[in-house]
């Protein structure tokens, strides 16, 4: 398909939002992506492409993607923590 979603290799995933984390503290990363755009100069060259990719495939709006908040996966409920669940999300447990 010419149109494929591009993917992130797994040893990539989660490294922008821990860069946020470290370098940009209380900023989500929609607003660091674009502060990181904006500013191009200010930065790696590796943190571009991180913010660019965050900016196009995540933090969408009018239309477009919507970025996805801590809630997980849209239409899904978050299961509370004080329980342990199967893959299908059942409760299997309450945690101890």
């Amino acid at each position: 398909m010419a149109n494929e979603f591009p993917k992130i290799d797994k040893k990539n995933e989660g490294k922008f939002k821990a860069w946020i984390k470290n370098n940009m503290k209380g900023t989500d990363t929609c607003a660091a992506a674009s502060k990181i755009m904006s500013n191009k100069d200010d930065y790696s060259t590796n943190v571009v492409e991180m913010a660019n990719y965050a900016k196009n495939m995540g933090c969408k709006s009018k239309g477009g993607v919507k970025q996805k908040s801590d809630g997980g996966e849209k239409g899904k409920k978050k299961l509370p923590p004080f329980l342990e669940y199967d893959d299908n999300g059942n409760v299997v447990k309450k945690k101890k």
